[in-house]
This record gives structure tokens, sequence and C-alpha cells, in this order.
């Protein structure tokens, strides 16, 4: 085994990403009828359901919050809610009681999102925010998960510690934190960074010796 580092941290990725997600995320938009131009932040969307979450009611009013704040701070800017392609059921009802024309559920993969969000949050862990931290998005993750699941896990979300990325369970402390990146305070990450972090190599020749 050699150890490599992340593909997501290499070139080849970056340059791919800078060539095909201008036509995916335009077409996105033309569903919408939003201009190409518009500015979007990310919502995460995980399976409101799991046990070691406090409750799926609980889930939908720190979602809401959410998007509240993110209305707040960063003024016109569209909302797109991702779900995994499975999960998509579950919000169907939220995103048409919302009846809101700037915020819209999509299948959208997270790397495009990634590549022209202000700001991604996620309800509760998720490992598809990674996509934005190497974006140097910011990266905020809202939660509450059960005790019973912290005291045998000993610790809440696995993403804690990692550069780029804040944990809040509070409705303040995730104000301040998009306030932040609002106002371009946030701790986000450089590429160089993470692969300091990671250990990423990228140097593939002993792959080619072998």
């Amino acid at each position: 085994v050699f150890p490599i580092g992340l593909p997501k941290l290499f070139d080849g990725w970056q340059n791919t990403l800078d060539r095909l997600s201008p036509v995916i995320i335009e077409n996105e938009f033309k569903k919408f009828g939003w201009d190409f131009k518009s500015s979007i932040a990310t919502i995460v969307l995980t399976y409101p359901y799991f046990s070691w979450f406090k409750s799926e009611k609980r889930y939908f009013v720190l979602l809401m919050e959410g998007i509240v704040l993110i209305k707040k701070y960063f003024p016109g800017i569209k909302i797109i809610l991702k779900p995994k392609v499975c999960f998509l059921y579950y919000f169907e009802e939220f995103e048409k009681d919302l009846d809101d024309p700037d915020i819209r559920l999509s299948t959208i993969a997270l790397p495009v999102c990634a590549h022209y969000s202000k700001v991604a949050l996620t309800i509760n862990e998720s490992a598809g925010i990674f996509d934005f931290i190497v974006a140097g998005v910011p990266v905020i993750e809202y939660a509450e998960y059960k005790e019973e699941w912290v005291k045998a896990t000993g610790f809440s979300s696995a993403w804690i510690n990692t550069p780029g990325f804040a944990y809040v369970e509070d409705f303040k402390d995730l104000e301040l934190e998009i306030s932040k990146a609002s106002n371009k305070t946030f701790n986000t990450v450089t590429h160089n960074e993470l692969d300091r972090w990671v250990g990423t190599s990228k140097d593939l020749s002993i792959l080619c010796n072998k």
C-alpha cells in the first residue's frame, strides 16, 4: 500500500471541475429559473431519522434556522438544498411548504455546488462537506446529537478539529459563524494547508515504478 493522499486535492481533479462545472451549474440554474450569475449557498442534508440525532422534528427546526440566517447575512442569495438522491423524498414537502423560488432541492453533484457556493451548511454530520472544504468554502455543521451517542463515541461530529470547518449546536453560535462567512473572516483553509493536514504526496511515480 502506497499512501498518496486524497485525489480531490490533486490538480487534475480541480482542472476537471473548472472545465465541467460551468455547463452543469448553468443547466441547473436554467431549470430553476435562476440567473447564471447568481450566488449560491448549499445546505447539505442528511437522513433526518438517523437514531443518533435527537429527533426528526428538531432536524427541520435546525434547517429552518439555518435558512433564516443565510438569507439574513447573504441577501439575495440562492439556496440549494442538497440531500442524497435516496433521501430526496423526505424534503419534498418541506420545499413545497417554503414556497420560495430562491430555495430549491437539487440532485446536482456536491463538487459542482462547492465550486460556486459562498457558504455551506450541513444539518448534522455529512461526509459530503469535504468537497466544500477543498474548495475553500466556509463549512458549518449545525447539529443536535443524542447524549447516548456522544457518550458512546466520545465525540459528536467526526469533523471537529478539521481545518476550514466549524461545529455549532447553538443558534447564536451559528449566527456568529455565518456572519464570519459573510464578512470573510471565517477561517477557511488553503490546498497547501489541507495537503499537510491530510498528508498528500501527489507523487505518483512510486506507482509507475512497481
